[in-house]
């Protein structure tokens, strides 16, 4: 009787250390498949995130598999990513729905690369075509060239392809915020910074390698507009592309399709170069130079070769290329006040500048190629435009003595409440995509209450979900309580930024 019950308790021992939670056959397939403690967690496991595998489950992912079966990741793309034409539907965070994916039919493709898509990629994908790369233009999607050439490069460029992943997971995620949507994303955006990395340090001068470098440094300036990511991280990815421009600006395009993505590459670093900052003074340090130097920044004749040009800055580039020349202004008028005079040449400069911009209207009209005539909303960007950069202009010639003076206040004033006036019927627009800069320097000059109302009914909508704007209109809240003098204008929003200890890079 005791041998038999030693036998037992020999056989059957107690367990000294219990396990943090059950057992359970609940799991995923995979870990199934191995018989391996699953954590449940969805829609990614542990075991399958730290794999870098697909995660399927019962109620989301196929009928179980044999065990003996172990499939590929291709195998996983064609089951789990349908490539068949379906209307778009609105994205299903649980369950992904089929959708249509246009003209691209790179998925068949991604096997060979074996990228490391999840159970969300295509909801993902679905934001980025139908929503995500509409706001980075100002054309149509029939002439998006993030669609019409950046999704075949996709098929066959994993780093695109995560870019554009987490790009519209990013924005998928701020407008549906979920724990299994944000984990998908961070994926993806692992997968994409991992990828970049071994990019840049396997750097070569390759056109078309230096290329998908500067693209997926800009995607990434976009990605942290959509996403929390560290602060001030955007103007470090400018500052990496100005380390590549150069490069580009030397190479000839060896195709229409590389010529289309140079140009619009091109374009769109300018653009966030310039618009980076809503305020003159310089975002320079000790060891990099302002971004909005003319010495970085393209200029327009070498824009105007490609027949991308205007997909992203439509007729308002003679405006934003005056940019530098307000910066210069503002560091000279710096200069000044510490001798406590102004040079004659300041002046001159600072009424040479408000005569370019007054004569803006007046200049030959700039397009698209695509395009042939002006819409209403082509016309309203260019004013609103105009008033901002008016505004810009007299805080880098006067900066915190413009709140001092009731006349200069009168006149911003005005450009203030007349752009104001041209916000609500643009921001539904496709001009939406550039609007974030004028809409900094116009929220910094309100004073009352019914404009400051108006400001915020403006915002209400598909914009206001994007994180960067709500951190905007965080910042412009704390100016305005802060009350007028000297928080006034984008000197005020500067000293706000100072004195906080934030950062506002606009992208």
């Amino acid at each position: 009787m005791a041998s038999h019950t030693m036998r037992n308790y020999a056989r059957y021992p107690r367990q000294k250390y219990r396990l943090p939670s059950p057992r359970t056959k609940t799991g995923c397939f995979e870990c199934r498949r191995y018989r391996k403690k699953c954590d449940e967690h969805r829609p990614i496991c542990s075991r399958c995130i730290s794999r870098r595998i697909d995660c399927h489950w019962p109620d989301s992912g196929p009928a179980e598999e044999p065990a003996s079966q172990v499939s590929s990741t291709s195998d996983r793309v064609q089951k789990h990513i349908s490539i068949q034409s379906a209307p778009p539907s609105p994205p299903s965070l649980a369950r992904p729905c089929p959708v249509s994916w246009g003209s691209w039919d790179g998925w068949s493709s991604l096997g060979i690369m074996k990228a490391d898509l999840t159970s969300h990629s295509p909801a993902f994908m679905d934001q980025y075509v139908r929503e995500t790369s509409n706001l980075l233009v100002t054309v149509s999607t029939k002439e998006n060239p993030f669609i019409t050439h950046l999704l075949p490069v996709a098929a066959n460029d994993e780093l695109i392809l995560h870019s554009i992943l987490t790009l519209g997971g990013a924005h998928l995620d701020s407008k549906h915020t979920s724990a299994p949507t944000r984990l998908c994303v961070r994926k993806h955006y692992g997968r994409f910074i991992h990828l970049l990395r071994e990019a840049i340090n396997h750097f070569s001068p390759d056109p078309a390698k230096s290329l998908i470098i500067a693209l997926s440094l800009l995607m990434l300036c976009m990605i942290e507009a959509f996403g929390s990511i560290p602060e001030a991280g955007a103007i470090s990815h400018i500052r990496a592309c100005q380390k590549v421009v150069p490069l580009l600006l030397h190479t000839p395009s060896d195709s229409t399709a590389h010529g289309a993505l140079l140009g619009v590459a091109l374009e769109f670093y300018t653009f966030i170069s310039l618009i980076i900052s809503a305020t003159p003074y310089a975002n320079s340090t000790d060891m990099e130079p302002d971004t909005r130097s003319p010495s970085f920044i393209p200029s327009r004749h070498i824009l105007e070769r490609f027949r991308t040009f205007g997909v992203i800055t439509a007729r308002i580039f003679p405006l934003i290329e005056l940019i530098p020349r307000v910066i210069s202004l503002c560091q000279r008028r710096q200069a000044d006040s510490a001798s406590n005079e102004c040079l004659r040449a300041n002046w001159t400069e600072f009424h040479e500048i408000i005569r370019c911009i007054g004569s803006f209207e007046n200049q030959p009209q700039m397009l698209p190629s695509n395009l042939c005539h002006l819409e209403p909303q082509d016309v309203q960007v260019g004013k609103l435009y105009v008033h901002a950069l008016t505004i810009f202009t007299y805080d880098a010639m006067w900066g915190n003595a413009l709140a001092d003076s009731s006349a200069l206040v009168a006149v911003v004033h005005q450009h203030a409440i007349a752009a104001l006036d041209l916000l609500p019927c643009l921001l539904p627009t496709r001009m939406a995509s550039i609007l974030l800069w004028p809409i900094a320097i116009i929220g910094s000059c309100l004073i009352s209450d019914q404009d400051r109302d108006r400001f915020r009914k403006a915002l209400q909508g598909e914009v206001q979900c994007i994180p960067l704007v709500q951190k905007l209109q965080d910042i412009l809240y704390t100016l305005w309580e802060k009350g007028t003098t000297p928080y006034y204008g984008p000197s005020g929003l500067q000293k706000i930024l100072l004195t906080e200890r934030l950062t506002l890079y606009l992208s």
